[in-house]
């Protein structure tokens, strides 16, 4: 079942994750310590890659046409 979802709060989920994926990101690539730490630049891959998962769950649970 989806639920319906106007034009405008479409577009207010989509850019807000998508604000929150970029500045959460560069917050942590802009981070000095990245450069010499790979698990950091590696944990700011996945949380992008998670942002991609949400926004991907958003499009299956709610009827934006």
């Amino acid at each position: 079942m989806f639920r319906k979802v106007s034009e405008f709060d479409r577009g207010m989920l989509f850019h807000s994750v998508e604000l929150a994926s970029i500045l959460v990101e560069n917050d942590i690539r802009m981070n000095p310590l990245v450069e010499n730490n790979s698990n950091i630049a590696r944990q700011a891959d996945y949380l992008h890659t998670l942002f991609e998962e949400f926004k991907k769950s958003l499009i299956e649970h709610y009827d934006f046409r």
